[in-house]
């Protein structure tokens, strides 16, 4: 059971505030400590009132995909192109 919750919307944010709890930085993640911090954000957080909440790990691409009754799916994903960190909300 989850810990914390947070809104969709601000799940971006919300995995920025899990890395600095972390004492980890987005700057300095590797793709090996990047997908641990997503798996435990996936545990550690979930988003209020969704139907959907499932993590896909590709690689070193990870994709969490969140979706709340009548709401279109949003998605966090955390890849690392060229080995640099990059989280896109979308």
């Amino acid at each position: 059971m989850p810990r914390h919750w947070f809104r969709i919307a601000y799940s971006r944010n919300a995995f920025l505030r899990h890395l600095a709890a972390l004492g980890l930085d987005l700057d300095t993640l590797t793709p090996e400590s990047g997908v641990a911090a997503m798996r435990s954000f996936m545990h550690d957080f979930s988003p209020q009132h969704a139907e959907l909440d499932t993590l896909t790990v590709r690689g070193t691409t990870c994709t969490r995909r969140m979706q709340r009754h009548d709401h279109p799916v949003a998605a966090l994903r955390l890849s690392f192109p060229g080995g640099v960190p990059t989280l896109v909300q979308s």
